[in-house]
C-alpha cells in the first residue's frame, strides 16, 4: 500500500488498545509502547477500562490523551496529565464529552448528540451485511461512528480465525466512501481484491476523503 499517498485518508485512523485483548498488555508496556509508536496512522490516543485509571495514573510519565472506556458512565480524573477526549460506553450519556455508544444501531443514535460504535471482531465476527448495514445507517442519518475489535490488517481474509475471515480496515474506508455516494457498501466489504481497493481508495477527492473521516473517526486496535 503506497502509505504516503493515502495519509490523508489513513492518517489518526488507530487509536491504541494495546491493554485489551487479544495483547492484554500490563500498564506499564502498554503505556511505553504508546510514547515510542510513531506511525502516521495513529490517532495519539491511548484507550483505557474506566476502572483501570488509578492504575494508569500510578506509571503516568507526562501528558496523555486518551479515551475512558465503560459500561453506563465514567469518572472523569482530576489529574491534570490526562486529557479525556471521549468516552466509550455501552449504554447511557455523558454530554459534557464526544461519547460513543456500542452496539446500538445508528438509526436510534440520531438526535442524542452521541458517535456510534461499530464491533467488528473478537469472540464474535459480525457479517458482511451486518457491518454494511451499520455503515449505510451511519451515513444515512450522519452518525459518526468508530470501530472495535478485529482490523488488524488492511484487507478482509488477510487474517481469520476458526475459519471465519477478519474484516478489514480499508474496506471499512472504502465502504464508508461507497455509503456517502449511494456504491455498494456490501461488496466493498466483502472484496479481497487488495489492488482493487487501494486504486478506489486513491481516486478519492480531497473532499470525498474529508467526507470519509468525517463518519469513521477511527479504530482501536490492540496491534500499533
Amino acid at each position: 500500500m503506497d502509505l504516503g499517498a493515502l495519509t490523508p485518508l489513513l492518517a489518526g485512523l488507530v487509536d491504541d488498545a494495546g491493554l485489551f485483548p487479544p495483547a492484554f498488555l500490563p500498564m506499564s508496556q502498554a503505556l511505553a509502547r504508546h510514547r515510542a509508536a510513531s506511525s502516521p496512522m495513529l490517532s495519539g490516543r491511548f484507550l483505557c477500562q474506566a476502572n483501570r485509571v488509578d492504575e494508569l495514573i500510578s506509571v503516568l510519565d507526562g501528558p496523555l490523551d486518551v479515551h475512558l472506556i465503560g459500561e453506563t458512565s465514567v469518572q472523569i480524573p482530576s489529574d491534570p496529565r490526562l486529557t479525556v477526549k471521549a468516552v466509550e460506553l455501552r449504554a447511557g450519556l455523558m454530554p459534557e464529552l464526544p461519547c460513543y455508544l456500542e452496539g446500538i444501531a445508528p438509526a436510534k443514535l440520531k438526535d442524542h448528540g452521541v458517535f456510534g460504535k461499530l464491533r467488528c471482531g473478537g469472540a464474535h465476527i459480525p457479517s458482511v451485511d451486518d457491518v454494511a448495514t451499520y455503515i449505510r445507517e451511519a451515513a444515512y442519518y450522519a452518525i459518526p461512528f468508530k470501530a472495535t475489535a478485529g482490523l488488524h490488517a488492511a484487507v478482509r481474509g488477510w487474517e481469520s480465525t476458526n475459519g471465519l475471515e477478519h474484516h478489514g480496515y480499508l474496506n471499512v474506508l472504502v465502504a464508508v466512501s461507497r455509503a456517502i455516494s449511494g456504491g455498494n457498501v456490501p461488496e466493498a466489504i466483502a472484496s479481497t481484491d487488495a489492488p482493487g481497493l487501494v486504486a478506489e481508495a486513491l481516486r478519492l477527492s480531497d473532499d470525498q476523503v474529508l467526507a470519509v473521516r468525517w463518519l469513521f473517526h477511527s479504530y482501536g486496535s490492540c496491534d500499533i
